[in-house]
């Protein structure tokens, strides 16, 4: 009768096997977290949720995420507060990075900045006394 010598290199070629797989999946393993934390990350401001255009955006709207540093997209905000308060120009789609060219200015219009510009604006340069000035000829002219 044929003695079946097998099983002993069967057991010893599995055990192997998982051996090596094992030594392969952490070497793996402590190579992905050596290039996660060696990966330099840079704050990114992003839109939580859809935001439509002409929406002023609030903090609940907002939220930063940490991006790759070389993914970081140009003109990108780093902080809430640099875009608090300012308007969309486009449609932002939720997890989509806030940029300047996406928002619409802000200038800060009080009393005195209107105070100076009157000053600086001649009334003559000035649309709306031009259009009535206007008004009042056409309304000569066709009497």
């Amino acid at each position: 009768m044929a003695q079946n010598r097998g099983g002993p290199f069967l057991i010893l070629a599995i055990v192997l096997g998982l051996a090596a797989a094992a030594v392969v999946f952490l070497y793996l393993n402590q190579q992905s977290a050596a290039n996660v934390t060696s990966r330099s990350t840079r704050p990114v401001v992003v839109a939580a949720t859809d935001q439509p255009f002409g929406t002023k955006l609030e903090r609940n709207m907002l939220k930063v995420v940490n991006y790759p540093k070389d993914s970081v997209p140009p003109n990108a905000y780093s902080s809430l507060d640099s875009v608090v308060g300012q308007t969309t120009k486009i449609f932002l789609a939720s997890k989509e990075p806030v940029l300047a060219s996406k928002l619409s200015m802000r200038f800060p219009v009080d009393e005195e900045t209107t105070r100076r510009l009157k000053r600086v604006i001649s009334a003559e340069q000035r649309p709306v006394r031009w259009w009535r000035r206007l008004l009042r000829r056409l309304r000569i002219l066709s009497s």
